[in-house]
């Protein structure tokens, strides 16, 4: 039989409640925002994370206050972006990159055109990302899609149809 003398037992006062303890935690924690512009494996110093893919967006919880830096790459060392982030507590960090090239596209076309909806004279100097982007030549013109992987000079190219054809000729072919 228990000893009815015995006294209770006594809750040790300088351990913080479980509450408090999981507040205390999350106060020396924030988050990084990562964004990126294609697919990567994304590490955190140094530590792997996830390979990143459509929309290219990940959010890294749970990460100590402090410096870090954030990295992505694609297979090759050398094709990779790099971004030193500072995380407060409870607060979000963004880090934001492009691993895709930004490509020089010269227009010599014989109407001004829209790119994504931008509009460019002849004679123009755009930049543009690595990729696919929307064309319109002229008012009304039809809508082209082309694959932009070089720098380039956005030209028009006689068809049968008589309609507008653009192409981006690699830079030094015309």
């Amino acid at each position: 039989a228990p000893d009815a003398a015995a006294p209770p037992p006594v809750a040790d006062a300088a351990a913080p409640p479980p509450d408090a303890l999981a507040v205390a935690v999350a106060a020396a924690e924030g988050r990084i925002a990562v964004s990126l512009d294609t697919w990567c494996d994304l590490s955190l110093d140094g530590a792997p994370i996830a390979r990143l893919t459509a929309p290219y967006k990940k959010l890294l919880d749970h990460v100590s206050v402090g410096p870090h830096v954030v990295r992505c790459a694609q297979g090759d060392p050398s094709h990779a972006w790099t971004q030193s982030v500072d995380v407060s507590a409870g607060a979000t960090a963004p880090a934001t990159g492009r691993l895709l090239a930004t490509l020089v596209v010269t227009i010599k076309t014989r109407q001004d055109v829209q790119i994504d909806g931008v509009a460019a004279a002849p004679g123009t100097i755009v930049r543009l990302a690595h990729g696919n982007h929307r064309f319109v030549e002229g008012a009304g013109g039809a809508i082209q899609r082309l694959d932009i992987a070089t720098d380039c000079t956005l030209i028009d190219q006689d068809n049968d149809t008589g309609a507008p054809l653009l192409a981006c000729a690699a830079a030094g072919a015309r």
